[in-house]
C-alpha cells in the first residue's frame, strides 16, 4: 500500500505544452481540492480553457469547464470526483482543440463518525458489527461521497496501539458503511478504526472507532428463532461448541451467505418443480440459508451430528397462505431442502403441531415451506340462489380453486353454459345465459364444478 500522506505530486510533463508553459503537475492536500502547476513562459493576456472530466462507463462527464490565464501558474480546483479517475483537458482560448491532456486519481474521501450513534451497531460475546460514513464534499453531485466500490481497512486489536492487529478490508455498498467483526474473545475490550483507500492504494489517515467490550459467552443455546420467531431451530446439547455458531439469512435470493451462485441454482429448482406440473409454491418467509459453524473463522456445514427439530410457525396464515400466485392450503405444507447438485428440490416429511409445521433433520442448507395450490371446493359458495333476472346481474360462484370448470346444466343433464376460472382469484360469474348469449329459462339448474382433485354438484333456482 502506498504512504498514507495526503499530498499527491505527479509531474505530467517537462516537455513544453504548445506554445509557452511546461513542467506541468498536479497536487492534491485533500480529497476536496487540488493544485495544477506549470511554468509560464507565454505572452500576456494568454488565457487557457480546462476542462475537467469524470471517467465514468467507458465516458467522460464534463464537470467543469473554465478559463484560467497562463499567468496563474497553480490553479486550485474543487470541482472533480472522489476517488475516481478524473481528466483534464487543456486549450488556448478561443480555439477549443486540446494541446494537453492527462488523468489522475483523486484521493478517497476520509471515514467519519455517524451523528448521534454508537460506530458499535452489534456487540456480541464473538463477534463486533461497525458503521461509519463517508466523509462529503459539499456541493458535488451525484456523487459527493466515496462511490460504491470504495474499499475500506478495518482494524481492531486489544490494544490502542494496534500491535498485531485483526484486518479486514470491506467494500462500499451503500451509506452509512458497516461490517462485522468475527472470532473475537468474550469479555475482552477491543478498539477499533478504519481508514479508506482510493482506486491507487492511496488511504487516507485511520478513523478511530473507540473501543467495546465483548460481552460474555455464557452457554451455548439448544434452541433458536429467527424472522420474528417465525422460524426455529431446536438442537441436540452439545451439536454447536462455545466458538461456533448458527447462521441464517432470511434472504438467500439477494444476499446469498453460502454461494454467489446460490440464487441461480434456486430458481432453477422451481422452474423444475413448476414444470412437473406439482404446483408447489413457495409460502412467503418460507425460504432461507441455515448453516451450522463449529469455529473460527467461520466454516458453513449443513451437516448435523445429531438430529434436530425444524419449525415454521404457520398460525397466522389461517386455513391457507397466499402465495402472490394463488393460495396454498396449509394441509399441504412441507419443507424442501435444495439440492445444490442437481438444483432440485427434495422434500422433507413435515407434520403439522399446535400451529407450527415441524421436521425432524440431520442436514440444513438452502430450505423452503411450501404447499400445493389449493384444490378444495370444500367452501364453494353460490348466491345469489334463487337468482331473479330481472333484479340480479350474475350468479356469483366463489371460493373456488384457482383452477376450475364450472358447468350449469339443465335439470336432464344438458350443458347451458361452460366457464373457466383461470386467473387465480376463485371467482366465476353466471350471467343467467347460455352459450349463444340468450337468457335462460326459468327453472332447476344443475352446477357442476370440477378442479384438479376435486369436484362439487349443486342446483340453484332461476326466477324471472
Amino acid at each position: 500500500m502506498k504512504s498514507s500522506s495526503m499530498f499527491l505530486g505527479v509531474l505530467l510533463s517537462t516537455v513544453p505544452v504548445f506554445p509557452c508553459i511546461s513542467d506541468v503537475s498536479i497536487s492534491q492536500p485533500n480529497f476536496k481540492i487540488f493544485y495544477m502547476h506549470w511554468t509560464n513562459g507565454c505572452p500576456n493576456e494568454t488565457y487557457f480553457r480546462l476542462k475537467i472530466k469524470y471517467e465514468a462507463e467507458n465516458d467522460f462527464v464534463n464537470i467543469d469547464n473554465s478559463l484560467y490565464s497562463a499567468s496563474d501558474t497553480s490553479p486550485f480546483f474543487t470541482g472533480f470526483f472522489i476517488n475516481a479517475v478524473n481528466r483534464i483537458d487543456m486549450s488556448i482560448f478561443p480555439s477549443e482543440s486540446v494541446v494537453f491532456s492527462t488523468t489522475f486519481t483523486s484521493h478517497a474521501a476520509p471515514p467519519v463518525l455517524l451523528p448521534s450513534v454508537s460506530p458499535f451497531s452489534t456487540v456480541e460475546p464473538r463477534s463486533i458489527s461497525l458503521r461509519w460514513d463517508s466523509d462529503t464534499m459539499n456541493g458535488v453531485t451525484p456523487y459527493p461521497q466515496n462511490p460504491l466500490g470504495t474499499t475500506y481497512e478495518v482494524q481492531l486489536a486489544t490494544s490502542a496501539s494496534f500491535i498485531s492487529p485483526i484486518v479486514q478490508m470491506v467494500i462500499r455498498t451503500g451509506s452509512p458503511d458497516k461490517t462485522t467483526v468475527s472470532c473475537l474473545s468474550p469479555e475482552t475490550r477491543y478498539y477499533a478504526r478504519v481508514r479508506a483507500i482510493n482506486l491507487e492504494g492511496i488511504p487516507t489517515a485511520f478513523l478511530s472507532l473507540g473501543s467495546t467490550v465483548t460481552l460474555s459467552a455464557g452457554p451455548v443455546p439448544t434452541v433458536y428463532s429467527w424472522a420474528g420467531a417465525r422460524w426455529g431451530l431446536s438442537l441436540a446439547t452439545g451439536e454447536i461448541p462455545d466458538e461456533g455458531a448458527l447462521l441464517f439469512n432470511s434472504t438467500p435470493l439477494v444476499n446469498p451467505m453460502s454461494s454467489p451462485g446460490l440464487p441461480e441454482k434456486i430458481l432453477a429448482a422451481n422452474s423444475k418443480m413448476e414444470g412437473a406440473d406439482l404446483r408447489r409454491r413457495p409460502i412467503p418467509d418460507g425460504l432461507v440459508e441455515i448453516q451450522a459453524s463449529r469455529g473460527c473463522p467461520v466454516i458453513m456445514d449443513a451437516v448435523l451430528d445429531h438430529p434436530a427439530t425444524l419449525i415454521f410457525d404457520v398460525t397466522s396464515l389461517e386455513s391457507g397462505a397466499d402465495t402472490g400466485y394463488g393460495r396454498v392450503r396449509l394441509d399441504t405444507l412441507s419443507f424442501f431442502r435444495l439440492d445444490a447438485g442437481s438444483n432440485v428440490w427434495n422434500k422433507v416429511p413435515s407434520w403439522l403441531e399446535g400451529g407450527k409445521l415441524k421436521a425432524s433433520v440431520k442436514e440444513l442448507g438452502t430450505l423452503a415451506v411450501m404447499g400445493r395450490e389449493d384444490v378444495s371446493l370444500f367452501d364453494l359458495r353460490v348466491f345469489p340462489n334463487p337468482f331473479r333476472q330481472n333484479t340480479d346481474p350474475y350468479v356469483t360462484f366463489a371460493n373456488l380453486a384457482e383452477r376450475a370448470t364450472l358447468q350449469i346444466l339443465t335439470s336432464s343433464g344438458r350443458e347451458v353454459r361452460r366457464l373457466e376460472e383461470e386467473d387465480g382469484d376463485g371467482i366465476l360469474l353466471w350471467d343467467g345465459r347460455n352459450s349463444s348469449g340468450h337468457s335462460v329459462e326459468p327453472g332447476v339448474y344443475v352446477f357442476h364444478v370440477e378442479s384438479p382433485g376435486a369436484e362439487k354438484n349443486g342446483k340453484m333456482m332461476v326466477l324471472r
